[in-house]
């Protein structure tokens, strides 16, 4: 049985669109978070949860950030276990005494 390329097209490509749907309709929302920023540039929130920070120009101002806590809005990925987060905004805060 010879399948043609433009049969396998119209089955495949409407599925592949679907899931690329789905996909956008999950997106995650900018979430805030507060933490401190360790050596390897992660934010390290007060329960423990580590964020890599991903590249960029706002994830830039992160790393240059070491020992301070920071106050960062950005979007949160897992991947494995791992929480990345994308920054889109980031600023210096007073840690609570």
């Amino acid at each position: 049985m010879k399948v043609s390329i433009g049969r396998m097209l119209s089955v495949v490509l409407p599925v592949f669109l679907l899931f690329a749907g789905v996909q956008t309709l999950w997106a995650a929302e900018p979430v805030t978070i507060t933490g401190t920023v360790n050596e390897d540039s992660q934010i390290v929130t007060d329960d423990g949860t580590v964020y890599e920070v991903l590249e960029g120009e706002k994830g830039a101002e992160v790393f240059d950030k070491t020992g301070k806590t920071v106050r960062v809005t950005g979007v949160v990925e897992e991947l494995d276990g791992d929480f990345l987060i994308n920054v889109l905004s980031c600023e210096v805060v007073e840690k609570k005494k």
